[in-house]
């Protein structure tokens, strides 16, 4: 041992008291620290509040419903223009080629959408009414791409059977974003 850690008496130096009084010091504080740093962790809640849910649907809508909206709107524009020819007898392939365009650009479209929404940090008391809202957009968008593929194949009899559904399922899904109060998304 050196010299100068013992104290000419026998025993511990004063420095090495001191040091050991530091250490045992600073280890007290950090275990204060850590207890300290534990219990308000978990008092905080976890995942985001109804209101910040809320909050960025309503940025997402904001920002992306004018666009789904006017692609919905050409689709069923062309598709009512192609049963109107269909009746007449006078469609063309170049009416089938638009309607399926605009069928397909919709769906795309609303399938950025609901997958934007669904990127949303979900709160507890709200994931399942909010999953069940994201599925039946995404039921939406599965309906459109079925009539997409239906005028592609020319079939045209499921086609007009895909988008009667994407019409039908557009109500709830309104209802559903606005029993979630996400007032932005509901039209």
């Amino acid at each position: 041992m050196p010299p100068d850690t013992e104290s000419p008496h026998g025993g511990e130096h004063p420095a090495q008291r001191k040091v050991g009084w530091w250490i045992g010091s600073l280890s007290g504080l950090a275990g204060i620290a850590g207890l300290i740093l534990g219990f308000t962790q978990a008092c905080e809640p976890e995942g985001p509040t109804a209101e910040e849910w809320r909050e960025k649907a309503n940025a997402v809508c904001e920002q992306q419903l004018p666009t789904v909206d006017a692609e919905l709107d050409s689709a069923v524009r062309w598709a009512t223009y192609l049963v109107r020819q269909v009746a007449d007898n006078r469609a063309t392939p170049s009416d089938v080629v638009h309607t399926t365009s605009a069928t397909r650009s919709a769906a795309n479209t609303l399938q950025y959408f609901v997958g934007s929404l669904r990127a949303i940090d979900r709160p507890d008391a709200m994931k399942d009414d909010i999953q069940r809202a994201l599925d039946t957009g995404s039921d939406i968008t599965g309906a459109l791409n079925a009539a997409a593929k239906g005028l592609e194949s020319g079939n045209l009899a499921e086609a007009s059977g895909r988008l009667a559904a994407v019409q039908q399922g557009l109500a709830p899904w309104t209802a559903q974003m606005r029993a979630l109060e996400a007032t932005r998304c509901a039209r």
